[in-house]
């Protein structure tokens, strides 16, 4: 058998590998990508901002509006962070004692991101890894 007939398959599988696409927004540094999320980002409610209680917005749409909650600012800064880095994080879900509703913060390589502390009284509920997310809207 020819060995060049024996190639092409592994040419073709090698080049037809998928490729990450670009980060829909670069940033140069986890601190950067928390900024952008966590500061740039105007903390605005789901009710506010879509009429709904609760409406988790997708990474894209909450950088478009620049608005959203904890939970779509913890979302787009672990996008940022794995398309910029590679790097998986998860989320972490609190009940709040002072406010009497929930909050969801980011944690990447055991850091906590979008922690409100101060005179707030969390009680930790659940972390939820985020390495099977798709980040796709339907």
């Amino acid at each position: 058998m020819n060995k060049a007939l024996l190639l092409i398959p592994i040419c073709i599988l090698i080049s037809c590998a998928p490729e990450r696409p670009p980060a829909f927004l670069a940033v140069e540094s986890i601190e950067e990508a928390a900024h952008t999320a966590f500061y740039d980002v105007q903390d605005v409610s789901d009710m506010e901002q879509y009429g709904h209680l609760e409406y988790w917005a997708s990474p894209e749409e909450t950088f478009t509006n620049m608005k959203g909650d904890c939970e779509d600012q913890a979302l787009l800064f672990l996008r940022l962070v794995y398309d910029n880095f590679n790097i998986k994080g998860s989320m972490r879900a609190y009940t709040c004692k002072t406010w009497g509703h929930g909050h969801v913060t980011a944690v990447v390589e055991g850091q906590e991101y979008g922690y409100q502390g101060g005179d707030l009284q969390y009680e930790w509920c659940y972390e939820e890894a985020m390495s099977g997310i798709g980040f796709t809207k339907d």
